[in-house]
């Protein structure tokens, strides 16, 4: 592998999370490959590192190699890493619990451009997560999401809407 390649680099991580036949997997490496990629700035290489690291491409959720790279992302301004990292300190996952931060975090994540923490926030509010109840915001910031199409916010209206709660009509 040229010591340049960012390409070949998370081609080769790639065939190590064992997605090739005949390729024994060796998350290790693959991990190894991913962050030579990233250290290249290959999106795709961060995306897979960030998959591995949560245990979408084998083995186990790696929560401090994901509390590393969401805290890199969040530095970035990547909405979705801010959003991610949010999760983390509101469920006290791989950090001190700190809902307030992962409150702002969460704010910070829409304003750039994440959909998830438009209805994470809401659900926040809806259930007085770290927030005073405010079933008129969490619903606003749902319907937000779920104009843009995030599935968990369509469900989550759908719903309401179907048994009428939170004070939307039944229907």
């Amino acid at each position: 592998m040229n010591e340049g390649d960012a390409t070949a680099a998370n081609n080769l991580g790639v065939l190590y999370t064992g997605s090739e036949p005949g390729i024994k997997p060796d998350l290790a490496k693959a991990y190894e490959f991913f962050e030579k990629a990233v250290a290249l700035h290959s999106d795709k290489g961060y995306e897979n590192l960030e998959q591995l690291c949560v245990g979408l491409l084998g083995g186990e959720f790696e929560y401090k190699a994901a509390l590393a790279l969401y805290q890199g992302g969040a530095a970035r301004n990547d909405g979705t890493d801010e959003c991610d990292l949010a999760i983390l300190y509101i469920t006290g996952t791989a950090v001190t619990k700190d809902i307030p931060r992962g409150i702002e975090l969460l704010k910070k994540a829409i304003k750039d451009g994440s959909v998830r923490a438009s209805s994470e926030l809401g659900a926040t509010y809806i259930f007085g997560v770290g927030v005073p109840e405010d079933k008129a915001l969490g619903l606003k910031l749902w319907r937000q999401a779920a104009v843009q199409e995030y599935p968990e916010a369509l469900f989550r209206m759908v719903i309401r809407t179907m048994n009428g709660d939170d004070g939307i009509q039944q229907d």
